[in-house]
């Protein structure tokens, strides 16, 4: 990354330096990928949304053996797609990026936990943060999932009593989503987690 301070760094430069990094050489972005990023810094497409593009973009790359490319104007259909999601309002995942402040504290307390459930939920708000997700909800299910399998049931069963039977005109996709968000908040009311 940047040895300018991070509140310093423009749109170009943050996206910029992520292409930069994922290419492996180089070290400023061409004219033509520069005007490309303004667009959509003038579209008002997150940072996060384009870098996230950026990374899977090359990930898929590498995975059928080919180079990375070699500038951002060669991936914009890539680009453009994320871009065309995020608008619609397909894409989650658009927070700002974390401050290294939190990343640090975050990986702190994913070392000196002292149980192992809480360990595994700031070791997953860790990872999300990197990744620029909702670390609130990353860190809760982590805690979930980390629990002995007789615990999960027992909570689940808790929430879903505490929560109430499917509605008849409700559709399973929304009663999902109510439970999704009725166990992370008794999960972050159970696991006492700071965020």
């Amino acid at each position: 990354m940047s040895l300018l301070p991070s509140d310093e760094l423009t749109f170009v430069d943050l996206v910029g330096e992520a292409f930069l990094a994922v290419r492996g050489t180089g070290l400023v972005l061409s004219p033509v990928d520069v005007e490309l990023l303004r667009r959509y810094e003038a579209a008002d497409i997150p940072a996060p949304i384009l870098i996230k593009a950026i990374f899977v973009t090359a990930g898929r790359r590498r995975a059928h053996g080919k180079p990375p490319h070699q500038s951002l104007s060669s991936m914009k259909r890539s680009l453009e797609a994320a871009a065309v999601r995020f608008q619609s309002g397909q894409v989650r995942g658009a927070e700002a990026p974390a401050s290294p402040q939190t990343l640090d504290r975050l990986l702190a307390c994913a070392r000196e936990g002292t149980e192992p459930e809480e360990r595994a939920a700031y070791r997953a708000a860790y990872r999300a943060a990197c990744a620029g997700y909702a670390v609130i909800e990353a860190g809760a299910l982590g805690w979930l999932s980390a629990l002995p399998r007789p615990k999960q049931r027992e909570v689940s069963s808790q929430v879903r009593r505490a929560l109430g039977p499917r509605l008849a005109p409700e559709p399973l996709e929304e009663y999902r989503q109510r439970l999704r968000v009725a166990l992370i908040a008794d999960a972050l009311q159970r696991a006492e987690l700071q965020f």
